[in-house]
């Protein structure tokens, strides 16, 4: 059907609507010193799992200015990348909210001291950042910089 081959190709060029978190798990590298296995990072990925569809979009969008993810492992051009934090950050964690780099999809995770903490945080910094590509202008009506 027509329907059917429109969503075959939503999916083909757009990848799937919801984040599939096993698929961004298996494309992702570690920094040095930064281990899979370590507390802030289960709770990093607890985090995800636990948010809606809606709020997964958006941290994928926070990580690397897109809003899906592609449909398999094959079709990733860079690996998702969990770095250590920035050295302010290494003391009193739960101050500071994680940091994307979106050329290089990448996140700089601070080692939360709970899950609870982690989740917060990650959520905050997902609806805090509005600026990515300049795509607030379209969202919010502002012309460039002149909200600032």
């Amino acid at each position: 059907t027509a329907f059917g081959f429109d969503l075959e190709l939503e999916l083909l060029f757009c990848g799937k609507q919801d984040v599939d978190i096993d698929l961004l798990m298996s494309v992702t590298e570690y920094d040095s010193g930064v281990k899979a296995e370590d507390a802030h990072v289960q709770y990093f990925w607890s985090a995800l799992k636990s948010f809606s569809p809606e709020e997964r979009a958006m941290f994928v969008k926070f990580s690397s200015a897109c809003s899906r993810l592609p449909s398999s492992a094959s079709e990733f051009r860079m690996p998702f990348r969990i770095l250590k934090p920035e050295p302010q950050a290494e003391t009193d964690p739960d101050r500071w909210l994680p940091r994307a780099s979106t050329c290089f999809f990448s996140l700089m995770l601070p080692k939360y001291s709970s899950q609870e903490v982690a989740t917060k945080k990650l959520r905050q910094a997902i609806y805090e950042c509005k600026t990515m590509d300049n795509d607030f202008v379209d969202r919010e009506g502002w012309e460039g910089w002149e909200r600032l």
